[in-house]
């Protein structure tokens, strides 16, 4: 728009400039310079004015931008409240690389009947981390870790309903030990499904798991489980701890054999939902 404005003092100059050429009157020559300049400071102003604007309007975008952040994987507590914490006590068993652990929470309920929902303060499920890689989600105040040989960063963190962990500025709330442990046994294809000693059916429908029988599952050390699983979308399914898992297609069957050579709990979910199958406590 300015540059509009521009071309028509320009175009004014011009005649002015015809006219006084033809009068001979340096006067009115003048006059009409200092009138032009005076125009031409009023538009440099607008255009000033105009270019603020963008730049407000430029600026203001930007800021609308930085309110939709869609990758967002934590959770800013309210400070204004009491800001939750946890605090783990490791406890080493007679088994090498095994750990009972005890959880304090202060400020914060496990709350399981809410999981997928929305976020309220002070409230969600916990996540177990190895050297900074979740292992599983769970909701015991107690729970049994199993660690490889070497030193290894064993952390718990407090999630809300949807997952998002509880942060501060943007740092998760977490507590972690450092333990060393002497690695799990090496596991094979050997076992088949005509040695299983425990059999579990699962199935993924709609968004939902449905099970035969209870979803935590006592097994007998060196047991052969069967673990048996449907969905009606494209998933993976996993076994934490074992580090066990297979794909599942829509319309076919997918199974897990193993041995359960290894004492502790351990939790089965669907990796890509996050949708919890079951839990086989080991002993």
């Amino acid at each position: 728009m300015w540059i509009n404005r521009r071309l028509r003092l320009l175009g004014a100059l011009f005649v002015i400039a015809l006219v006084a050429a033809a009068c001979g009157s340096d006067a009115t020559t003048t006059e009409a310079v200092d009138a032009a300049q005076t125009e031409d400071g009023a538009m440099s102003d607008i255009q000033d004015d105009e270019m603020e604007d963008h730049d407000g309007e430029h600026e203001a975008g930007e800021d609308d931008d930085a309110e939709h952040d869609h990758g967002a994987t934590t959770i800013d507590v309210d400070t204004s409240k009491p800001i939750p914490e946890v605090a783990i006590t490791p406890d080493e068993t007679d088994e090498p690389g095994v750990f009972d652990m005890t959880i304090s929470l202060a400020d914060f309920t496990v709350t399981p009947e809410n999981v997928d929902g929305d976020p309220v303060d002070n409230e969600g499920h916990l996540h177990l981390l190895l050297d900074g890689e979740k292992v599983e989600r769970f909701y015991d105040l107690e729970r049994q870790v199993n660690v490889p040989e070497g030193d290894h960063l064993v952390e718990v963190e407090l999630n809300a309903n949807n997952h998002l962990a509880y942060s501060i500025d943007g740092v998760p709330i977490r507590t972690g030990i450092t333990v060393s442990g002497s690695g799990h046994a090496e596991h094979d294809d050997g076992p088949d499904a005509s040695d299983a000693d425990v059999t579990i059916i699962a199935i993924l429908e709609g968004g939902n798991v449905s099970l035969e029988g209870d979803d935590r599952v006592k097994v007998g050390l060196d047991d052969v489980v069967m673990i048996m699983i449907t969905a009606d979308v494209e998933e993976e399914a996993h076994l934490h701890g074992y580090d066990i898992s297979t794909n599942v297609t829509p319309g076919e069957s997918a199974v897990i054999i193993f041995s359960a050579d290894t004492a502790g709990r351990f939790e089965i979910e669907f990796e890509k939902s996050g949708a919890f199958i079951a839990e086989l406590e080991v002993s």
